[in-house]
């Protein structure tokens, strides 16, 4: 039983890595991100989560253009998120 059980939590976690990769919107990745590490299980998708910050790095910082951010709670999340994984993100950003 013990197999079984190791079995369909590897597949779960696939299952749930192809959808982290659909997310495309700003604000959902962020609140993924954040509830998977509230939750604990962030250590299982850290690739994807590497991908949705790094996306939001360049957001955020003007890479990508014009940000798609404007909302204080988005911006303050996006802010300790990134600053938690380690980017170099000023306030004056």
């Amino acid at each position: 039983m013990q197999d079984y059980s190791a079995v369909k939590h590897a597949e779960n976690i696939v299952k749930v890595k192809n959808i982290l990769m659909q997310v495309d919107d700003p604000f959902e990745s962020m609140m993924t991100v954040d509830y998977l590490q509230k939750l604990g299980i962030d250590y299982h998708f850290h690739e994807e989560i590497e991908a949705m910050l790094g996306s939001l790095y360049a957001n955020v910082s003007g890479e990508q253009g014009e940000r798609v951010i404007d909302d204080l709670f988005q911006l303050t999340l996006a802010f300790r998120l990134l600053r938690q994984a380690g980017y170099p993100i000023s306030s004056g950003n």
